[in-house]
């Protein structure tokens, strides 16, 4: 019977509240541009959705509040996004776009990583490096594979 039950049970009730809900405050800019931070609010509620989260109507009956700021640094942006619970502090992520179209990848990234606590680089995926990145990574490692071959005493410095 408690069989029959539990298997009931776990195939007739609803799976809400397995995944989190965030809250998502106010955009704080640097420029003060207030289109820039609303098109950045719509991007960060985006992403929650994309990552398996959903978002909470208000601060009160969200588990976790996510806090934005945006920093203009000549024609790039970073992107900081700070995971609450409870008004503790529990990640920051960081991201940067080199302009404002790099901003729904960059948000993307940062929300992931902020919701699963990991830091963006260690949870790269499939189709997120740029090229750029791929060049500038090869670039760093490659190195250079020399033989010598050679008859009598001789010396290498």
């Amino acid at each position: 019977m408690k069989i029959l039950l539990s298997i009931f049970s776990f195939l007739f009730i609803p799976m809400q509240g397995f995944a989190a809900s965030f809250y998502v405050g106010e955009v704080r800019s640097s420029d003060a541009n207030p289109q820039v931070s609303h098109s950045v609010k719509s991007l960060v509620t985006s992403s929650i959705a994309s990552a398996g989260g959903s978002v909470a109507p208000d601060e009160a009956n969200a588990d976790f509040t996510l806090k934005t700021d945006l920093i203009q640094l000549g024609g790039a942006y970073i992107l900081t996004i700070t995971k609450f619970r409870k008004g503790d502090a529990v990640f920051t992520s960081k991201q940067k776009a080199a302009n404002v179209e790099q901003l729904d990848d960059a948000s993307d990234r940062a929300v992931r990583a902020a919701i699963i606590g990991t830091p963006a680089k260690q949870d790269m995926r499939v189709g997120e490096v740029k090229p750029q990145d791929e060049q500038r990574l090869e670039a760093r490692i490659k190195s250079h594979n020399t033989t010598y071959f050679g008859f009598g005493a001789g010396g290498l410095s």
